[in-house]
């Protein structure tokens, strides 16, 4: 039953933490291996660095193993950055690739391609299982009341097409679309966008200077007072009449 519980992706976290020297750098592992541990990984852990890498990956998508299928039981609120998982087993001779993106109006989405055919459907079943083979296949992003699972993946349709009675929702809705900011700051650690904070700090400061530079060089115009057309030509003209 690995992984069982909420989305390792959860920052700020003990999982995360920046490491200054050596034994906070075993100290951040052995937090990892032991919550591995115990959300159902252990048997994963036991098969060493393969098993561990796979683990990991289960983690972050808060997908499991249950019963003849794999379910990614991450929340959509999450899904604020790209994610590509590549080669994931879902048994010896299947290998899994899942792909978060997000849509022009910033809706997640998913990717999925297999080495040899699998189903998928999105959050409940609602719709009838869609084959999976080497072609990226696109799968929508649902929401349901109460939560569940929002991607089911098996290699027996009629397992999913089953599942989908055991499934208890009152409401299935799609995946609401994430604030501009919000992916900002996640992608580039702030909500201004991808360019430096201080490259935003020197513009404002330049357009405050160049305001202030227009401003008083309207208010010395006007405490001049002088009326005298301003084109070249006829200044001179004016200038010669007089």
């Amino acid at each position: 039953m690995c992984y069982t519980g909420h989305s390792t992706l959860l920052v700020p976290s003990r999982l995360w933490r920046k490491s200054d020297n050596v034994n906070e750098i075993i100290e951040t592992m052995n937090i990892w291996l032991l919550t591995l541990e115990k959300r159902g990984c252990s048997g994963l852990l036991k098969a060493g660095a393969s098993g561990l890498a796979e683990a990991f990956v289960l983690s972050l998508l808060a997908s499991k193993f249950s019963h003849g299928h794999l379910e990614v039981d991450i929340d959509p609120a999450d899904l604020l950055r790209e994610i590509t998982v590549k080669n994931l087993s879902y048994s010896p001779d299947t290998k899994i690739s899942i792909s978060v993106h997000l849509n022009s109006g910033n809706r997640p989405y998913f990717m999925i391609s297999s080495n040899s055919q699998v189903f998928a459907c999105d959050a409940a079943c609602l719709n009838h299982p869609i084959a999976i083979g080497r072609s990226n296949v696109h799968i929508p992003i649902k929401i349901t009341k109460p939560a569940t699972p929002i991607l089911y993946i098996s290699h027996n349709k009629n397992h999913l097409e089953q599942l989908r009675g055991t499934i208890h929702v009152v409401e299935v809705m799609d995946a609401p679309a994430h604030e501009l900011g919000l992916i900002a700051l996640h992608r580039h650690g702030h909500r201004l966008g991808g360019l430096p904070i201080m490259f935003w700090l020197m513009l404002g400061a330049l357009m405050i200077i160049f305001h202030l530079f227009l401003f008083k060089l309207l208010y010395s115009e006007w405490k001049k007072g002088d009326t005298m057309p301003y084109n070249y030509y006829l200044r001179q003209r004016y200038l010669r009449n007089h």
